[in-house]
């Protein structure tokens, strides 16, 4: 996509392989259980089994228990909607009760599949499997023949890979053995994902940064969050106490099109009719039928298609013809386009013809 002079063409910032006005709105959403969780909360699914059989996450005293009292349960509790993730903030306390042994551990979970998007029981943590995903482990089994670190760990984990591995939390002084409440904080800045563990009593804390493009590895700036827990060989209660997140996003949404040689002038795409490369489509901001070097625009591809992403709102699409064409579709000569947030819109399609001779 062209830029064309900086010091004539508008401010225009790259983001995900995107070109955007710089004077982008920004989405925000919240999801507010920082006083604990209602008995029925209502933008939370919550998904489980055991084998086959439906176990999902139970509410008990405000807490949400992510397992309890069975071997190879696999939980998930996700946001019923997808809210915004390209930066964000969360804050949430757990704790595990050794009911009567340590077992798996949880996640907190970031994903575009589904709301109810449930990964496997056992060393996957009820992660394991969910594609387009980003998760932070809480581990407290050590699956010694795939190389955890201990029976203590966390660590940053993608595209839905069984949590193994990751960073002992034992040299910080936090123990998830220790049945105490748990504080964790995640913030991300649109690179860095930074983590900080801190045990309640103890005030010992562990802190790290990830480098991580959360939207490319869900594949979208918004996504489904909460959190994941499985048991294994043992189990025991694995309780989300309370959960605040606030996640942003730029306001875009897309229209795309492409330029197209109309060789028989009657304004639609035939058959056999060519695409037509290195044609500039534009956002005629003053819609005067001209363009001007501030006015944002875009060069068709090899194939003659074009896309631009912009800030929400309401624009006029034009394509520059060229001297010896003139303009046969659409009949208005442009576009008007309405984007909203998410929105994609797809069918713009610009007919041009030679003039012929006299």
């Amino acid at each position: 996509m062209r830029k064309g002079n900086a010091a004539q063409l508008p401010m225009v910032q790259a983001l995900e392989g995107r070109t955007l006005l710089s004077t982008t709105p920004i989405v925000s959403q919240t999801v507010d259980y920082s006083g604990g969780f209602p008995a029925k909360p209502a933008n939370l699914k919550l998904n489980g089994l055991v084998g086959t059989t439906a176990s999902p996450p139970t509410i008990v005293g405000g807490h949400l228990r992510m397992t309890e009292g069975k071997t190879y349960q696999a939980r998930s509790a996700f946001t019923t909607t997808a809210i915004p993730i390209s930066q964000f903030s969360t804050t949430f306390q757990f704790q595990e009760i050794f009911n009567p042994a340590s077992t798996d551990g949880i996640t907190f979970t970031i994903q575009n599949s589904s709301p109810s998007a449930l990964g496997a029981p056992g060393g996957a943590i009820g992660y394991g499997g969910i594609v387009k995903s980003v998760a932070i482990k809480f581990d407290t089994f050590k699956n010694y023949n795939f190389n955890d670190p201990s029976a203590n760990s966390t660590g940053l984990y993608t595209g839905g890979a069984t949590p193994y591995g990751g960073i002992d939390l034992t040299p910080s002084g936090v123990n998830l053995h220790d049945q105490r409440l748990m504080t964790a904080k995640l913030s991300y800045n649109g690179t860095t994902l930074t983590e900080t563990l801190t045990e309640a009593v103890t005030g010992k804390t562990f802190t790290h940064a990830y480098t991580v493009n959360i939207p490319a590895a869900v594949g979208g700036v918004f996504a489904y969050v909460g959190f994941t827990a499985a048991t294994g060989d043992h189990f025991c209660d694995q309780d989300i106490v309370n959960w605040k997140f606030t996640g942003t996003t730029a306001a875009q949404g897309s229209v795309s099109g492409s330029v197209f040689n109309d060789a028989n002038a009657n304004g639609k795409r035939d058959t056999g009719e060519k695409s037509l490369a290195g044609w500039m489509v534009y956002v005629d901001a003053n819609n005067d039928g001209q363009f001007e070097p501030n006015e944002t625009y875009v060069l068709t591809d090899a194939l003659g298609n074009f896309k631009l992403t912009l800030n929400a709102g309401t624009y006029t699409l034009r394509v520059q013809v060229r001297s010896g064409y003139y303009q046969t579709a659409p009949h208005t000569l442009s576009f008007a386009v309405t984007i909203n947030p998410g929105s994609a819109i797809t069918s713009d399609l610009f007919g041009v013809k030679t003039i012929s001779p006299v």
